[in-house]
């Protein structure tokens, strides 16, 4: 193969691979968070940012008791505090990035075809569970709202209600994609310069 063919191979490959980690990270970083799916149904979403910390947060069914086993099986903290407000909203914008804001019965855990509460608890409030709730609605009127819940109230039963778990996320360094291909580019400029050094200058006699 001659120089210049391989120069061409190699810039040929090295296009491909950028094509990719570009598209790989917009994938990633999209809306901030990674949707997660069971069975087509939106079952969470990893990476989502709240406060400057990521976090990934699944839907689970059942009285509090279950959420709280669900939380202390998986080494997370039962309540979200501070900012369960700021994580709900965060939990919000997440799903009115994807399909399902039009469609909440596609929510896991969630039935009802006219909206899908998602709750975050923060704490104890008298007898109830103090909670920051999601309001995501199949038109207009998505919203935050706070809402006391009861210890043996089981969503699981409620059409329009889900707990959702919160756990610290282990997401990369949003720049690292963007090194990986500053890093191919400049590799491809290496290799283009060596490539027009060893070409001999021509002469016109």
């Amino acid at each position: 193969m001659t120089s210049t063919a391989l120069a061409r191979a190699h810039r040929s490959i090295i296009r491909t691979l950028l094509i990719c980690l570009f598209t790989i990270s917009a994938t990633a970083t999209a809306h901030g968070a990674t949707i997660v799916l069971n069975a087509g149904q939106l079952a969470g979403f990893d990476g989502i940012e709240v406060n400057g910390d990521f976090y990934d947060v699944r839907f689970v069914g059942g009285q509090f008791n279950n959420y709280q086993a669900y939380q202390s099986t998986n080494g997370n903290a039962t309540f979200f505090t501070p900012g369960a407000g700021t994580a709900a909203a965060a939990l919000l914008a997440a799903v009115q990035a994807t399909s399902f804001d039009t469609n909440p019965a596609g929510i896991n855990g969630c039935s009802a075809s006219n909206y899908c509460g998602m709750a975050t608890p923060f704490g104890v409030v008298g007898s109830y569970f103090g909670t920051v709730i999601a309001y995501n609605y199949a038109g207009a009127g998505d919203t935050t709202g706070a809402l006391n819940i009861s210890p043996g109230h089981n969503v699981s039963s409620d059409s329009h209600l889900i707990w959702a778990a919160w756990s610290t996320s282990a997401v990369p360094e949003p720049g690292t994609g963007l090194l990986v291909m500053l890093g191919l580019t400049g590799l491809a400029g290496t290799r283009k310069r060596r490539a027009s050094a060893k070409t001999p200058p021509s002469h016109t006699a």
